[in-house]
């Protein structure tokens, strides 16, 4: 079911589960009868900054945009395989990115820039005491993770081991922990036996232990996986998606736009994407045996 709900700069459509009937009303895209619709998944502390955005995307292209703010990444996809089409625009990370493209469902377009990077990778690490050296070396070994569903915390890692010949069933004792830093802790104090978190997160907690790059080993790392970014359907013409492109650019470049856009998803910068930035993280999809709607649905 569908529910509207107000923000303070628009009306927001909030996806909550699986029905689009009727989809979208026939018309010129973009204008005010017939709005484009994006549909997202706010990663930052105020979703409905979003209805903000399309507002200011609005007063600088004249482009009507109706915000959707989805709770799961699926809803998103399902929206966009309504039949006519529910969502023409979104913000999807890697993965589902993945599934939406392989379907036909969207096409490239941005991608966020976090900490002056547009990627991410993940890393496997044990404690060096632990006595392993590679991925296999995991089987019957305890191990640490942020949580079920963190990409480069256990999702990207657990394809990693699948390609490495591991099946993470395998392991003896999978413990979800709150964040990245509890994962490196519990790798330092051989709580855990080895862990998975983003590259970065070592060099984060490397003041707090003097020793950690003598304490810690890293088994495998990951190849670069885009960030989340902005996709668009294909049946959105090109002159609207450049129109887009260009003013969300534009507003990030400026204070108050670049304060708007991290509250939603702490990007610095919006670098533009295409399809084969993504062929490393097919790439290990293949090489692990697992689809991409395996994971996604």
């Amino acid at each position: 079911m569908n529910k509207l709900v107000c923000s303070t700069a628009t009306l927001l459509l909030v996806l909550s589960g699986l029905s689009f009937a009727g989809g979208a009303p026939e018309g010129e895209l973009g204008t005010e009868d017939h709005p484009l619709r994006w549909a997202v998944q706010p990663s930052g502390d105020d979703p409905a900054a979003i209805g903000e955005l399309a507002t200011e995307i609005y007063e600088l292209t004249g482009i009507h945009i109706q915000p959707m703010i989805a709770q799961t990444n699926a809803a998103i996809l399902e929206a966009f395989e309504a039949d006519p089409a529910a969502a023409h625009m979104s913000v999807l990370p890697a993965l589902a990115y993945l599934a939406a493209f392989e379907q036909g469902l969207v096409e490239p377009a941005l991608v966020g820039v976090r900490n002056s990077t547009a990627s991410y990778e993940a890393k496997v690490v044990a404690n060096r005491d632990a006595g392993l050296e590679s991925l296999e070396d995991l089987a019957g070994r305890s191990f640490a993770r942020p949580g079920p569903l963190s990409p480069s915390g256990w999702i990207v890692p657990s394809l990693m081991m699948r390609a490495a010949g591991l099946n993470p069933d395998d392991l003896s004792n999978l413990r979800d922990l709150d964040n990245h830093a509890a994962v490196i802790e519990a790798v330092y104090e051989q709580d855990v036996d080895a862990g998975a978190l983003y590259v970065g997160g070592l060099a984060a907690l490397a003041a707090e232990f003097d020793d950690l790059e003598d304490v810690i080993v890293v088994l495998a790392e990951s190849a670069s996986i885009p960030n989340e970014g902005v996709q668009f359907s294909p049946e959105v013409p090109e002159e609207l998606r450049d129109q887009i492109v260009n003013a969300l650019k534009q507003i990030i470049e400026t204070p108050e736009g670049n304060e708007l856009i991290r509250r939603l998803y702490s990007w610095d910068k919006l670098d533009s994407i295409d399809d084969s930035a993504y062929d490393p993280l097919r790439q290990l999809l293949d090489q692990a045996e697992i689809s991409i709607q395996q994971i996604v649905h």
